[in-house]
């Protein structure tokens, strides 16, 4: 059992995470990139990342601060699995996009680094970036998946009290009826 502060813990860093990938991968520069006969396009499935990074930013941040921070009342565990779902689909979908892009799986993947060195200055992006923002777009589908066991209960939370412990050793097993018959004959016998 987590304490209850463990979930919006979470969320703040999945929210961190995203703004990171959102930020790293625009600042690298991708865009259409021609070197001989060669054409490296992968400016469509960057941009679809850092379109996600932002919806994760403001739709995470509005969820903490809605129902972590001022305790309102919340929706049903339902639409909170499907919220946090379709952000896991689609920030695991970004993080593949991007990894599977020309720059991503050619240029970045460090298969030739003459390669990469020549088409980094010629191109004007950094593949460090491009690696930095697939990282942590894919670590922020992590936080969602476990905000998903949070919401769905199979990680417990709590609020920090653990229960008492039972030192019955099992005498107490059995309808009440059978506990009560065997209270009775305990007692009987002593």
């Amino acid at each position: 059992m987590v304490h209850e502060r463990v979930p919006m813990a979470f969320r703040l860093l999945t929210i961190v995470l995203a703004l990171v990938a959102a930020g790293t991968a625009g600042d690298g520069g991708i865009k259409s990139c021609n070197y001989g006969q060669e054409l490296y396009r992968s400016g469509n499935q960057v941009y679809f990342l850092i379109v996600v990074g932002v919806l994760v930013i403001l739709t995470s941040t509005i969820r903490v601060l809605l129902f972590d921070v001022r305790k309102l009342r919340l929706p049903s565990a339902r639409s909170l699995v499907t919220f946090d779902s379709l952000f896991l689909v689609l920030t695991f979908a970004s993080a593949v996009a991007v990894a599977a892009s020309p720059v991503g799986s050619s240029v970045c993947s460090g298969i030739d680094e003459d390669i990469q060195i020549l088409l980094q200055e010629v191109c004007e992006f950094k593949c460090s970036n491009v690696v930095a923002a697939v990282v942590t777009m894919f670590m922020a589908s992590v936080g969602f998946v476990l905000d998903v066991l949070f919401t769905t209960g199979a990680i417990a939370v709590g609020s920090g009290q653990l229960p008492a412990e039972d030192f019955t050793f099992g005498e107490t097993s059995g309808s009440p009826r059978s506990q009560k018959a065997n209270a009775n004959r305990d007692s009987a016998e002593v």
